[in-house]
């Protein structure tokens, strides 16, 4: 965004889980159906990562003012990672 782009990265812990949220303010992105059904397999790979070694979830979400993506873990299991 012509020099004004901007990530921000926010942590907290809510109802027993370690949230971390990382946006930013990108051009964003209006993603087409088939766009929609398409798995990258880097995201898919790091959300069986996450589910499988501590029962996590990773989700990632692009609108046309830039993209969060939300990482959630459970505080019993984030712990010992």
């Amino acid at each position: 965004r012509d020099g004004s782009g901007r990530v921000i990265i926010k942590t907290v812990e809510s109802e027993g889980n370690i949230v971390i949220t990382v946006t930013d303010n990108g051009i964003g992105a209006v993603l087409t159906d088939k766009q929609k059904e398409h798995r990258s397999v880097g995201i898919e790979n790091a959300k069986k990562r996450l589910a499988v070694q501590c029962g996590g979830t990773f989700d990632i979400s692009f609108s046309d003012e830039g993209c969060t993506a939300v990482i959630t873990i459970p505080r019993d299991k984030g712990d010992s990672l």
